[in-house]
């Protein structure tokens, strides 16, 4: 009988979870058309990385960092594998994070915490035309758009917040959600030149 009930308690604080959080979901554009590599920042209750959670990856291959912009909560790690037969390095002069990981050879990787939000370019020296973006949030309420503008953040608690939307070529742009727990809220959002 006793587990009975912890497992009816178990149940019904995972379907407590499920019904009060929801996802928001759109596209992201601009007079040119659909924006592709846009950051939409949901900020909601600001959330600490778990112990032992997933690194994020910026690979160095065919002369460039793929992904070209990567989305973090705050304290995550992200990984710099070098896939290609060259040497690069990963530097950011950014006051989010500032820091030099040095020359590094093919097959090695070197790694970097980003524990402040903010927007974090990267570059390598070896490389000049190689650049990405880290951008750190407070929340894991973040997603990049597609190479069709769109995106999707799920599990985002029911309420009402501020949303803001970053392109490292237009002007950054506020807006409003609100979630409804068990729904998906639209959220479109027209970026303008800086």
């Amino acid at each position: 009988m006793r587990t009975l009930i912890i497992a009816l308690l178990i149940a019904t604080a995972r379907g407590a979870t499920a019904a009060d959080t929801g996802t928001v979901k759109g596209t992201i554009t601009s007079v040119a058309g659909r924006v592709a590599d846009a950051v939409v920042l949901i900020d909601a209750p600001p959330q600490a990385v778990a112990t032992g959670a997933p690194h994020g990856v910026i690979t160095q291959r065919d002369m460039r960092f793929l992904p070209h912009v990567l989305t973090v909560t705050a304290g995550t790690t992200v990984d710099f594998p070098n896939r290609d037969p060259l040497l690069h390095n990963v530097v950011s002069a950014s006051p989010a994070k500032r820091f030099d990981l040095g020359m590094y050879p093919e097959g090695e990787t070197k790694s970097v915490t980003f524990d402040a939000p903010g927007v974090v370019e990267l570059r390598c020296h070896v490389h000049p035309e190689m650049s990405a973006f880290v951008v750190v949030h407070a929340s894991p309420y973040a997603a990049v758009t597609d190479a069709r503008g769109t995106y999707t953040i799920s599990g985002v608690p029911a309420g009402t917040y501020p949303v803001r939307v970053w392109h490292e070529t237009l002007a950054e742009r506020p807006a409003t959600v609100t979630v409804h727990g068990g729904g998906v809220q639209p959220l479109d959002v027209r970026l303008e030149r800086r």
